[in-house]
């Protein structure tokens, strides 16, 4: 049996292998067109993220809002909702019994115990259902010591009972040179010419004024030694402000006022108007007589 067998040509070969890679192509472009019809008709993620979001919200901020003094309450004073602000602490600086601002409109009818100074929060331990004794209560260690002063000097009747106070110490020194300095500082008041009752300001009439001060043993001694060399003046305390731990007790002289150039000499030479030299009738010495202000004077040690 005969057979017969006809050679494959080489175009017929390339025309194979271009409809191979035409097939290829089709079927790659077929796979992206279909990949991007997928992606368009897919939810958008913003979306997929807020829904996820509201499925499982993030947990809030833990604290705890407490009742903070928002300036410095003395002792005995009646307490009220405008001496506190609401604050949020985190619950590991939440004192042992702390006052919570839910429980704000239970302060109403309290007494402050102790001093609670600006920004403290409040606890149950600083407060009393009973308003403070009548009698003056002086803790250990501490006396009442009573100073006359000016209106001026007792600020125009702004200090007033539970208000805090510095104490100036005007005063000459070895050089008579005059200077002022800060002897006691954050004195509480106890009573102005002899009444207790605080407010924002009191009428004080007369010329002096009686200031009571709650002050230690020791700074009883120096403000009574301080009162018969010098002069006594007040300085009042705003109601924010505590104790400062680092205190400045250096005094102040009018070379703060004049400048460095300023020197005792001159301020002398200016007081000094004339000076007069003559004899001592009884001892025959030589005495100097100065006139300053208005009067002749003899200078000690002439």
């Amino acid at each position: 049996m005969a057979h017969s067998f006809r050679a494959i040509r080489p175009a017929q070969t390339y025309y194979a292998k271009i409809k191979w890679l035409v097939g290829c192509l089709t079927t790659l472009v077929l796979l992206l067109v279909a990949s991007l019809a997928y992606t368009v008709s897919a939810p958008e993620p913003a979306t997929v993220t807020a829904e996820a979001s509201t499925m499982f919200p993030e947990p809030a901020e833990v604290g705890i809002e407490v009742l903070v003094a928002t300036k410095r309450i003395e002792a005995g004073t009646r307490l009220s909702q405008q001496l506190f602000r609401a604050e949020v602490v985190a619950p590991e600086q939440v004192p042992l019994g702390a006052i919570l601002a839910s429980s704000q409109s239970a302060i109403g009818n309290s007494f402050s115990k102790a001093l609670i100074p600006s920004g403290a929060t409040l606890v149950a331990a600083s407060l009393s259902d009973r308003p403070p004794v009548e009698e003056l209560i002086i803790p250990p260690g501490y006396r009442a010591f009573t100073i006359s002063i000016s209106r001026d000097q007792a600020i125009n009747g702004f200090a007033v009972p539970n208000s805090r106070v510095d104490i100036l110490w005007t005063y000459k020194d070895r050089t008579k040179a005059k200077k002022v300095a800060t002897i006691v500082r954050f004195v509480k008041i106890l009573a102005l010419n002899g009444k207790r009752a605080s407010g924002p300001r009191m009428d004080l009439r007369g010329k002096k004024v009686a200031v009571t001060l709650l002050v230690s043993e020791k700074d009883s001694r120096r403000l009574a030694l301080a009162r018969q060399i010098g002069k006594l003046s007040l300085t009042l305390v705003g109601i924010t402000e505590g104790r400062t731990l680092h205190e400045d007790y250096s005094p102040s002289t009018i070379k703060e006022i004049l400048g460095p150039d300023y020197s005792e000499d001159q301020a002398e030479k200016a007081r000094v108007t004339g000076r007069l030299y003559t004899h001592d009738r009884r001892t025959g010495k030589l005495i100097l007589f100065e006139f300053a202000n208005g009067t002749w004077s003899r200078v000690r040690n002439s």
